[in-house]
């Protein structure tokens, strides 16, 4: 400012995580603590599902960056689950990878039709998980950032009046569908 004070930036007020949070959901019991062990160590934060239907509770209230999910599954598969996830409005994109016993060239057309990023073999490699995790940690990153610089305003840090109203709708839809105030 000419004056020779120091100027503080703006605050900036964005939703911000220090680490890569990540939904597991499969509904074989040993197959989630195995795979919540793997990614801990790694230094993400791991959040878990044993079915769809939990999941989609746990994607609303937790916002996850990363989705792995099973492919069979009871209640709702992870098929359901990729496309009720792609039909959402959550001001973030949510990468998804299948894990699956399927390997059929049909089954992964399938899949990336109802919206999967990537797809795991069972049996799963750790080393295979993780390189694709840090793949799609990556993509996250860089979507943040173009979120940041598309909803929010440059000189305050604040969410836009555009996003605003987003977030506002999309939490009176889930108030709804929950019949919670």
């Amino acid at each position: 400012d000419g004056s020779g004070r120091s100027v503080a930036a703006p605050k900036r007020f964005l939703m911000t995580t220090g680490r890569t949070n990540i939904l597991l959901v499969d509904d074989d019991p040993a197959m989630l603590p195995l795979l919540a062990k793997w990614l801990e160590v790694e230094g993400y934060k791991v959040l878990r599902a044993s079915d769809g239907r939990a999941a989609m509770e746990v994607i609303e209230s937790e916002h996850p960056q990363i989705l792995v999910t099973d492919w069979e599954m009871p209640q709702l598969d992870g098929l359901e689950l990729c496309r009720w996830v792609r039909g959402q409005n959550f001001g973030h994109y949510i990468y998804t990878i299948f894990l699956t016993v399927r390997s059929h060239a049909a089954d992964m057309l399938k899949g990336l039709e109802a919206g999967a990023d990537d797809f795991l073999k069972k049996p799963v490699d750790r080393d295979e998980l993780l390189a694709r995790i840090r793949a799609g940690s990556r993509l996250m990153e860089l979507e943040q950032r173009l979120s940041q610089l598309a909803n929010t305003d440059p000189m305050t840090g604040l969410v836009t009046r555009r996003t605003l109203f987003d977030n506002l709708q999309r939490e009176w839809r889930r108030a709804q569908r929950y019949q919670v105030p």
